[in-house]
């Protein structure tokens, strides 16, 4: 059968049963997938079995049911593919080339360079009881009330020179020009 209304009268006879067979495939394919999209699918294959099928071979729908299942599943491998493709065409354009992400890291370990070297110049201002307080407090990661016992001063008085020492070595960082962290 090729074309013409023996043609049409045969998709119209099966077309409720395309569109159960679109909602069998529906449930074993990924919920992005629509059941419209499906029928559609479904009915150009079932046009594609109706132009190229033999009455003498006995039921259409027999013939025609695998045909447009198949025709169904391939449309889905096909969206799935492209939507694949898009994604990893979407990543290669947000990531970096190897190249721009060595040069990033390059400037951000100079960068980190030239702020431990701030730093520790902005350290060397203070005073060497407090650049001892400061060196237990954040290297050794000892408590104020620690810190009081070895220096022979009260919790309260640590606290009192370490916020000193935390202003003084804010201004004399960014009398030097070092970015204050976020």
């Amino acid at each position: 059968m090729k074309q013409g209304p023996e043609r049409d009268a045969l998709i119209a006879d099966h077309y409720v049963r395309l569109r159960r067979l679109a909602l069998r495939a529906k449930s074993r394919l990924p919920a992005s997938i629509q059941v419209d999209d499906l029928i559609q699918e479904g009915a150009l294959g079932l046009m594609w079995a109706a132009e190229r099928y033999d009455l003498a071979r006995g039921k259409f729908w027999t013939y025609a049911r695998r045909v447009a299942y198949g025709w169904m599943i391939e449309a889905n491998s096909r969206q799935h593919y492209k939507n694949a493709k898009h994604c990893e065409l979407r990543e290669a354009r947000e990531k970096p080339a190897p190249h721009e992400r060595q040069i990033a890291a390059v400037e951000q370990a100079i960068d980190h360079q030239r702020q431990a070297a701030t730093l520790r110049r902005s350290l060397a201002v203070l005073p060497a009881r407090t650049r001892r307080l400061v060196a237990l407090y954040y290297f050794e990661e000892q408590t104020p009330a620690t810190i009081a016992a070895g220096m022979d001063v009260t919790a309260c008085r640590v606290r009192q020179i370490h916020r000193e020492a935390l202003t003084r070595l804010r201004r004399e960082v960014e009398m030097r020009g070092l970015k204050r962290a976020a």
